[in-house]
């Protein structure tokens, strides 16, 4: 499935790259892309891999709950969330690697776009007893569900403007318009095939015309010429 990407950029200066079903928290992958957009790419990996290291930790602004406060960010809450930095990490090399391929400027990239999504919600029940608030089997029992993230990052120069994305109703007007233009194609396709028909009709007709006059023509002069020959002899042989 196509999942499209929530902005755009000038395909020419940018490059991106996404992944979806991922099996890592939401919650941790929107505190890493918020610490990471705006900033130069290869200081954007330092980061990630100073978070899956244990070097320094990544902000929480938000979904903070039971985090504490670190001495590296000056008191800030923050977390290590090691699982969506290392996903995060794969994503911004394999688009830095695109935007070289596309002849971009190595030191000129900035991370101009970084966003998760909360994907699918799998519900999953708790297959054992459960014990405190509610007890009991399946559904009964707390449990949280199975969650999926989606994420999706681009690069490129540094100052790039976003490209504005088409409204409803211009898409609807695209539409009507790649609707009326089919129509007309088939009109041309049917009438080139209408006067091929012709063209072929008429170089038959041309050359029956050719053949068959001529044959006609010498069979019925050759029997007036027989009928003539074959009267006067009659005509004698009356006479006698």
């Amino acid at each position: 499935m196509r999942y499209e990407y929530s902005t755009g950029f000038d395909t020419n200066k940018s490059a991106r790259s996404q992944t979806y079903d991922a099996n890592v928290s939401y919650k941790d992958l929107t505190q890493v892309c918020k610490t990471i957009t705006g900033k130069p790419v290869l200081k954007a990996m330092v980061i990630l891999e100073n978070a899956i290291d244990g070097i320094k930790p990544i902000i929480y602004k938000t979904h903070a709950k039971g985090s504490g406060h670190k001495s590296q960010l000056s008191g800030k809450q923050g977390k290590f969330p090691n699982k969506a930095s290392k996903l995060m990490l794969k994503l911004l090399k394999n688009a830095y690697s695109n935007a070289q391929s596309k002849g971009i400027d190595e030191k000129s990239i900035v991370v101009l776009h970084a966003a998760a999504f909360k994907q699918n919600v799998y519900p999953r029940y708790k297959k054992y007893f459960a014990s405190g608030n509610v007890l009991g089997y399946g559904k009964y029992a707390m449990f949280s569900n199975y969650s999926t993230a989606r994420v999706e990052l681009i690069v490129g120069q540094a100052g790039l403007l976003r490209v504005k994305k088409p409204t409803k109703a211009q898409l609807k007007l695209m539409k009507k318009n790649k609707v009326e233009k089919q129509p007309a194609k088939s009109q041309t396709t049917s009438q080139v095939s209408q006067e091929q028909q012709k063209v072929t009709k008429s170089k038959v007709i041309d050359v029956k015309s050719e053949t068959k006059p001529t044959e006609t023509k010498n069979v019925v002069h050759a029997e007036k010429t027989s009928k003539s020959e074959v009267k006067p002899i009659q005509a004698k042989a009356t006479g006698e």
